[in-house]
């Protein structure tokens, strides 16, 4: 499914369900060219919800981009990951110390 971050009304992506329960919403954001929307690139944009009783807010995000590259031994795909994703790192934190006890 299509997402626009700036219109999620209409083109919201979908949700997916993870084997833990955790909540993601991926979708194709298709870009623009020469001042014409969705008509340009494509690349997947990865959401991972933190809190699904908000589920459009504190969305941690990563873009899958890959091109007509064609290696031997399967597909090559690019995360550009600006921050962190998929989890929480006050959570981490907060398990490794209670680990330690």
């Amino acid at each position: 499914p299509q997402i626009d971050a700036n219109q999620l009304t209409i083109f919201p992506g979908q949700s997916y369900y993870a084997i833990n329960n955790t909540v993601s919403n991926i979708g194709v954001e298709y870009g623009d060219v020469g001042g014409v929307k969705y008509l340009g690139y494509r690349r997947l944009r990865i959401s991972y919800i933190p809190d699904v009783s908000r589920p459009t807010e504190g969305w941690r995000e990563v873009l899958v981009s890959s091109s007509d590259i064609q290696p031997t031994n399967g597909v090559v795909h690019v995360l550009d990951i600006a921050g962190q994703f998929g989890f929480d790192v006050g959570e981490v934190r907060n398990e490794i110390i209670n680990s330690k006890r």
